[in-house]
């Protein structure tokens, strides 16, 4: 709901197995092509596309965001998608960098890393520690857009469920949010995601 995805040429980066890919096309999209540095990954999205019978529509490559330069980004996309891709990174803004000559619409979903509940998952979830979870606030990525030249065209705080909690915090999270969602300042705090589009 982020963008109208109706007739774009899509980039999923660090597209994992698909599930999310897939959906890209069945909100109208023309084309989309995931990537995602995992061979097993790949294999596992590409069955699904033909599966879902996408497979002339969605197509998947093994590669990374920092090598790009393989694609002609600006003639071949009008979206590029960042799912949960971030967070991951050793080098964030530089995978941001690596996108500065691009036109078009960058979409982002990620933790919010304004979240107590969050920073405190980071510091003392096995999970999290052992995959080497960061998160950023949402102004710090915002900053990094900027920095490289794209207009920040929406930014929303949304859900209170943090990414890969607990179940029994999940549970009084999800009650939770839609008042959390709907007070201002709470709001920075208590949602778990910060979705933000961003456009040159």
């Amino acid at each position: 709901m982020a963008i109208n995805f109706k007739e774009m040429r899509v980039l999923d980066l660090g597209c994992g197995d698909g599930a999310y890919t897939v959906e890209y096309a069945l909100c109208g999209a023309l084309s989309v092509l995931g990537l995602d540095p995992a061979k097993r990954a790949v294999q596992a999205a590409i069955s699904r596309s033909r599966a879902m019978g996408l497979a002339e529509r969605v197509k998947f490559k093994v590669g990374d965001i920092y090598h790009l330069n393989t694609i002609s980004l600006n003639e071949s996309f009008d979206v590029i998608v960042l799912r949960g891709v971030l967070h991951h990174l050793e080098d964030p803004e530089l995978a941001i960098k690596t996108l500065s000559d691009f036109n078009g619409y960058i979409i982002l979903l990620e933790p919010n890393g304004l979240n107590p509940i969050l920073k405190i998952l980071e510091k003392v979830s096995r999970y999290h520690i052992e995959h080497e979870e960061q998160s950023f606030s949402p102004k710090t990525i915002c900053n990094w857009l900027k920095k490289y030249d794209f207009s920040i065209y929406r930014k929303k705080l949304l859900n209170c469920v943090p990414m890969f909690c607990p179940d029994w915090i999940a549970y009084c999270a999800y009650f939770f949010g839609p008042v959390v969602e709907r007070l201002p300042v709470i709001r920075e705090l208590g949602c778990g995601q910060v979705i933000i589009v961003a456009h040159r």
